[in-house]
């Protein structure tokens, strides 16, 4: 059974990162991400995003999402500098 993660979810923000740094916590945006998109589709998703994310507002970036044999790609976009990011499935 495919699961269809392309349209599962529109967007959601999270805040990211920590006081002080410039990276942003890609691996807290990849759980986040996982856990709402596998909540909506009914199964286990997998998240990749890069591992080296500069903190910048208005930038995006785009991780990929696995579940079962189907894969999507996420847009992530950054909302200020304090690493606030919205995302959604394409």
């Amino acid at each position: 059974m495919n699961v269809r993660l392309s349209f599962a979810i529109a967007s959601a923000a999270v805040a990211l990162g920590a006081c002080g740094t410039q990276q942003l916590d890609t691996a807290e945006a990849e759980k986040t991400i996982a856990d709402r998109l596998g909540q909506q589709a009914g199964t286990k998703v997998t998240i990749n995003c890069p591992d080296d994310v500069e903190i910048k507002k208005g930038d995006t970036f785009e991780c990929e999402a696995k579940a079962r044999n189907d894969t999507a790609k996420v847009k992530v976009t950054q909302l200020d500098d304090e690493g606030n990011v919205r995302w959604r499935v394409e």
